[in-house]
């Protein structure tokens, strides 16, 4: 018994292969862009995982909450990033920098135990991915070059 294709099936499956490709070439830079930062976060501070995702740069790290606020602001000012928000509490502490394009970069820092805090830099979805990872990379060699 022989098939026959209908035109509407051949868009369908078309669409289909579309969306595979692009899935897969999205995914695939993804994880070209997250192996480089778990190389440079390694050698950086020898700990922690980076993901990027959605324009955020997150890594849990193996440093007490207060050497990584200390790192941050050392690391806003190596960048000459511009403050215009900061708010710190006991376990959470949040910035808001621009650089001189006004490009945003929010910056979370939350600690979970006495030696492990959440680090997530956000420069928004269509936010320059290496801005995310620079700031951070920053961060991880602050930490290392004061001991933390």
């Amino acid at each position: 018994m022989r098939r026959r294709i209908t035109i509407t099936a051949l868009r369908n499956a078309l669409t289909l292969a579309v969306l595979c490709i692009l899935l897969a070439s999205t995914y695939g830079c993804s994880a070209c862009v997250l192996g480089s930062a778990v190389t440079v976060g390694a050698g950086a501070a020898e700990a922690g995982v980076t993901r990027f995702e959605l324009g955020k740069v997150t890594r849990f790290e193996i440093a007490r909450y207060e050497d990584v606020i200390e790192a941050s602001r050392l690391t806003a000012e190596d960048l000459s990033l511009d403050l215009k928000e900061e708010t710190i509490e006991t376990n959470r502490a949040s910035f808001r920098y621009h650089d001189d394009k006004n490009q945003k970069i929010d910056l979370l820092i939350e600690r979970r135990t006495e030696t492990i805090t959440y680090i997530e830099v956000d420069v928004g979805i269509f936010g320059p991915k290496g801005l995310g990872l620079l700031v951070l990379n920053q961060i991880l060699v602050e930490l290392t070059g004061h001991g933390a």
